[in-house]
């Protein structure tokens, strides 16, 4: 457990806490863990894929499918790069 310098008040703090003690500066964002978006956004693209190949037999469809799996995508690419440059 190394002792920090909070970035605000410049009081050492340590580098474990959420928050400086004197000040409330947050020192480490909370750890989210990317496991519900990257379920959210499969789901997605599941949905729109369904959506698109069933375009034959729902007019419309294939446009609401292609939005909902461009949707799906970025969220996927979003929460990927965001776990990979932290």
């Amino acid at each position: 457990m190394a002792l920090i310098n909070c970035p605000d008040c410049k009081k050492q703090v340590s580098g474990e806490a959420e928050r400086c003690v004197n000040c409330g500066y947050p020192i480490r964002a909370k750890q989210q863990r990317p496991g519900v978006r990257v379920l959210l956004s499969i789901v997605l693209i599941a949905i729109g894929l369904y959506l698109v190949l069933a375009g034959a037999v729902m007019p419309g469809a294939v446009w609401v499918g292609l939005f909902i799996l461009a949707f799906g995508g970025l969220v996927l690419l979003g929460t990927l790069w965001k776990a990979v440059t932290g």
